[in-house]
């Protein structure tokens, strides 16, 4: 069975989007909203992680994005998570950037799977 048979990414993860309810930074006021983005703040909490490092295209870097912003309006003296993102894309949608890491390796692969 190749790959253009099967669904999901290859690599078995899943896609989540935690701040799908935001929309704008007043949102991030927003108990209700931002409900996911504080069970994820609050797992690397629990898990003593102190840094993500986010690496995907436009929408997994606004999620990271949300994840920073969202921790401006924690207490001052709650702890912060630091968030780091690294452009992975071959959708050519980040401006200023031909390609990244990765993207020889899925056209071959890609066109392998094509010629099968």
């Amino acid at each position: 069975r190749g790959l253009r048979n099967s669904r999901g990414i290859i690599i078995g993860t899943a896609r989540a989007n935690p701040g799908k309810m935001i929309k704008s930074e007043e949102d991030l006021k927003d108990e209700e909203k931002t409900s996911k983005l504080r069970n994820v703040y609050n797992a690397f909490i629990d898990l003593g992680i102190d840094a993500l490092v986010s690496i995907g295209g436009d929408d997994t870097l606004k999620t990271a994005n949300l994840v920073l912003s969202f921790q401006k309006y924690l207490p001052d003296n709650a702890k912060r998570i630091r968030v780091i993102h690294l452009p992975k894309t071959i959708d050519n949608d980040y401006r200023g950037i031909d390609f990244t890491f990765g993207f020889f390796t899925a056209v071959d692969v890609m066109a392998k799977e094509v010629l099968n």
